[in-house]
């Protein structure tokens, strides 16, 4: 968490001090800064979602923490919202009941299928789920620093 709040801020000031120089523009957009490149996020969520096809009851190690609509990808978030239901209701959830749900709708049931497949043929092993889901949280969270930052417009008069 040190090292995260260090880059944040180190960012920021290199931001705030391209601003100031001469009125120039920015040397990037703080998109870039803060979660531009989310494939990496992308790869964890497949990692998430293979994880719990492999294995349900992972969603236990995660559940507290983690939330759909901090994935990137509309369809892994569902997958993760249908598994988070059955966890906090009571119910098994698995593969075949994840695309029950996701293909009544609107999802084309092959667009379900083959993201499924995919999400188990990168997943190495469930044993990792935590880390996964962290970093999906935490690329979530600096993609939203990064849209409040955007917003904000920084002079050297201030902000």
């Amino acid at each position: 968490r040190w090292n995260e709040m260090v880059r944040i801020k180190t960012a920021v000031l290199r931001y705030v001090q391209a601003c100031e120089i001469d009125g120039k523009e920015p040397p990037m957009p703080l998109c870039d800064l803060f979660g531009g490149d989310r494939r990496m996020s992308y790869f964890a969520e497949q990692n998430v979602v293979g994880s719990l096809l492999m294995d349900g009851e992972a969603i236990d190690r995660i559940a507290a923490f983690l939330e759909p609509e901090m994935f990137t990808s509309e369809l892994l978030g569902r997958v993760y919202l249908e598994y988070l239901r059955g966890y906090e209701n009571g119910y098994p959830v698995n593969l075949v009941t994840v695309r029950e749900r996701l293909c009544g709708d609107k999802m084309p049931e092959s667009v379900v299928a083959e993201s499924l497949k995919e999400c188990v043929s990168v997943t190495v092993t469930s044993a990792q789920i935590k880390s996964y889901a962290e970093a999906v949280r935490d690329d979530y969270k600096a993609a939203q620093v990064g849209k409040l930052l955007s917003g904000t417009r920084v002079t050297a008069a201030g902000v």
